[in-house]
């Protein structure tokens, strides 16, 4: 039942208001039945409050509307006496503050109605919301506010206090700001809100996107009024980025100044490389680790079979440079795709651009050859070595008790060509298996397919 309908009952049966009046727990009910007067009304209205405001509206007797600061409020009851109030209750209602009314209507007519208020983020206070619990069972909390307005019993939709506790002073500032970090470091910069009651404040790092703001991180101040925010947006890009805090949310919100934090990058940089190397020939990449001194390992990753694997490594030296071989399919003529990668000492790991490097064969080529040739007959066999000029030894091997063994000799012309005259087994009939041979400059052998001549009579 509610109060008015309680109320309405007083005017059809006064023993049955005082059992309801015994009963009610709506906004404006206290605990126990003394008349209590123990407490001066506030000496002059404070500018700030450092526990609960309490505000008095007493404009319908005339009296207009004052205001007080709680330092105890463990319940409503306890906020208004602290803030410096005088209260009277009969049977558990609220009849006066102050000694207002000084007859009898508030058991009539009139009651005080009871309210609630809290800080928005600027300062600024919100509208006041009817209290759904009366004052000796309610909590309120640091920082809020409380109100009390003289209203008639047989207003619906009684009106709330004419006035909220002046603005508040609030300003938030990045105090502890890293202003350089490695990509994937962790780091938070430290909000502090400065205001009377700085703690339970809900503040949010923003960070600079486009031409708006977007929310990156939220917390909560302790009750110093600080709270750290970590900085994850962009942590793994290198770059500048700008940020500011907010507290409050919609229209009531106060924002910081802002400041930048720089992602310094850690990607490897390949400073020189080959684009083409002989088969067997010694090649090494050359790079370079940004924001990395000595002692860092960088490693040379091949793509294979669709997956990245790595090959060699190295290690930093104190300006971040770093040489590796090449020699992932160093024996094999083809195309391989390669990158550097890193990881930092955050765990960030990152590579470079790919690149490829062409391995050239050197392998010889028959382009002429006899198939069979009589007993006692000379006869040669024509090659050649890609990627090859002249002066360079080519030789036959022949096919003997299961071994290859080294027969005649010839060198290359400035094409790669040469002549190899095919002699052994020359003076007996048969068939004998040959190939031709080659070393290159870089110590890598290969030999070409091999190949039969039949002798005969």
């Amino acid at each position: 039942m509610s109060l008015i309908t309680h109320l309405r009952t007083w005017r059809r049966s006064r023993r049955g208001v005082l059992r309801a009046v015994a009963a009610l727990t709506v906004a404006g009910l206290l605990a126990g039945g003394a008349v209590p007067a123990a407490s001066a009304a506030p000496v002059a209205a404070p500018e700030t409050c450092a526990g609960v405001w309490v505000v008095v509206d007493a404009s319908a007797l005339g009296q207009g509307v004052t205001r007080g600061c709680a330092a105890s409020h463990d319940t409503g009851l306890d906020a208004l006496q602290s803030a410096g109030y005088a209260v009277t209750q009969r049977s558990g209602l609220l009849t006066s503050i102050d000694g207002l009314p000084s007859d009898e209507r508030v058991a009539a007519d009139h009651y005080w109605s009871y309210w609630h208020a809290v800080e928005n983020g600027d300062g600024t206070w919100s509208s006041w919301s009817y209290s759904q619990s009366g004052a000796a069972t309610y909590r309120p909390v640091r920082g809020s506010a409380e109100g009390w307005r003289f209203v008639t019993v047989n207003t619906m939709s009684p009106p709330a206090p004419s006035q909220t506790p002046p603005r508040q002073s609030v300003s938030v500032a990045a105090t502890s700001v890293p202003g350089s970090l490695l990509v994937g470091q962790s780091a938070s910069v430290t909000a502090t809100v400065s205001e009377v009651n700085p703690g339970g404040r809900p503040v949010a790092l923003e960070v600079r996107t486009g031409s708006g703001w977007s929310t990156s991180r939220t917390g909560t101040t302790a009750s110093d009024g600080r709270v750290a925010l970590p900085l994850t947006y962009g942590a793994t890009t290198a770059g500048t980025y700008t940020y500011r805090l907010r507290v409050g949310s919609g229209t009531a919100v106060t924002y910081s100044g802002t400041f930048a934090v720089t992602r310094r990058g850690t990607t490897p940089v390949v400073t020189s490389r080959p684009a083409s190397a002989l088969v067997g020939q010694s090649v090494s990449v050359r790079g370079s680790v940004p924001n990395t001194g000595s002692g860092r390992t960088v490693w040379v990753q091949f793509l294979v079979g669709g997956s990245w694997s790595r090959s060699r490594s190295g290690v930093t030296n104190s300006s971040g440079q770093v040489t590796i071989p090449l020699t992932y399919g160093s024996g094999t003529a083809g195309t391989y795709r390669w990158r550097l990668s890193y990881t930092n000492p955050h765990g960030f790991t990152s590579t470079s651009p790919t690149y490829t490097v062409t391995r050239r064969g050197t392998t010889p080529a028959v382009v002429s050859r006899p198939a069979t040739a009589k007993v006692g007959r000379s006869v040669s066999v024509r090659g050649s070595v890609p990627n090859t000029g002249s002066g360079r030894t080519v030789w036959v091997q022949f096919l003997v008790g299961g071994s290859w063994s080294r027969s005649r000799s010839g060198v290359t012309n400035s094409s790669g060509q040469v002549t190899i005259p095919l002699t052994y087994g020359s003076g007996t009939a048969g068939t004998y298996r040959w190939r031709l041979s080659y070393t290159n400059p870089y110590g890598f052998t290969s030999t070409s397919p091999s190949y039969t001549i039949r002798r005969t009579r």
